[in-house]
């Protein structure tokens, strides 16, 4: 009976697409499905119950999903939000009850410059457009000088906290990096030239300064520089590093194996201002690492890596390998 009474309507949000709790069987285990829902149920509410806000939190999860931190935002059971998910739904709320735009907003929660922006700018964008996503494709994290390691792993097993997952191996497949502090570092890499496929029987065991899990270790990128397999050959994989600073240098460590006795040397290059290359025999290979230093990327900020067999390769098939990847910058 208070006058001064104000009801809000929370709208959720919808659970990762990689979810496996039950009530995601209702919108057939599709992300997009479940979000629709959401957002049919929040512009008819109003006509069920006398509502004064509509804090849109699943949009602005939905736009948040859309840009380079991706499906990110909720904890392992695929529905509850993660810190970074509490603070998008934290800034909606904060915009819709104040009327003020939370970009800019200097409270950042213990999160980087870069997912504040998009957090803050995902929660804005779902104000202006509350019952549709608003693509932040666009929205890229800043190139920054490496602190620390950028470690990249190469298949599709269980991913390994510290590790970036790049899992596939077709042209345009493409990922944002973080480093192994899980900063977003403005670098991404994306397949130009695609590898045959994923192999899962490199070692499980290694010793080699990338103090690799088995996870990372036993899967790799493989191709075919000689002969079909899999209905295809593939004479080398290229990969496109961009995000990179054209006044520093970058050094880059690699990694292949796979269970052989015979020599299928793998050859690493890599282009930008500069080229250098390297060379390992990925069979059985558990210790050795292939180390390319001091290359600088081109005007655009970008290093190509090429992968293919080495002139030492005796396999009928040309096979190569790239199981894992280590880049760090010199910043002097």
């Amino acid at each position: 009976s208070n006058p001064d009474v104000k009801y809000v309507y929370h709208q959720t949000w919808a659970y990762a697409q990689g979810s496996t709790y039950a009530p995601f069987e209702n919108y057939g285990k599709n992300q997009l499905t479940m979000y629709n829902a959401i957002a049919n149920v929040s512009q008819r509410v109003k006509d069920i119950v006398a509502i004064d806000m509509l804090v849109p939190a699943g949009t602005a999860i939905q736009n948040a999903r859309t840009s380079a931190l991706g499906d990110a935002f909720n904890v392992s059971d695929g529905y509850h939000l993660n810190n970074i998910g509490k603070y998008i739904a934290a800034a909606t709320w904060f915009e819709t009850i104040f009327g003020q735009s939370v970009v800019g907003n200097s409270y950042k929660g213990g999160f980087s410059d870069f997912e504040v922006l998009v957090a803050q700018n995902a929660a804005h964008l779902a104000i202006a457009k509350p019952f549709e996503i608003t693509s932040m494709a666009t929205y890229e994290a800043q190139p920054i000088p490496l602190t620390s390691s950028v470690l990249v792993d190469f298949g599709n097993a269980a991913p390994s906290p510290s590790w970036n997952q790049m899992a596939g191996f077709t042209v345009n497949s493409k990922i944002n990096l973080k480093d192994s502090l899980n900063v977003f570092v403005g670098m991404a890499l994306t397949v130009t030239q695609r590898f045959n496929a994923i192999n899962t029987d490199g070692a499980r065991a290694t010793t080699t300064p990338l103090n690799m899990p088995q996870n990372v270790s036993s899967q790799s990128f493989y191709g075919n520089s000689k002969g079909v397999f899999n209905g295809i050959t593939t004479p080398q994989g290229v990969i496109e590093i961009s995000g990179l600073i054209n006044t520093l240098t970058y050094n880059f460590s690699f990694f292949g194996s796979r269970a052989a006795s015979d020599n299928r040397e793998t050859k690493y290059t890599l282009t930008g201002a500069n080229t250098g290359s390297g060379s390992l025999n990925p069979s059985s290979n558990s210790t050795a690492i292939a180390t390319v230093n001091n290359i600088r990327p081109n005007a655009e900020g970008k290093i190509i890596l090429t992968v293919t067999s080495g002139t030492a390769n005796l396999s009928a098939n040309g096979w190569f390998y790239l199981n894992a990847a280590k880049i760090t910058s010199n910043n002097n």
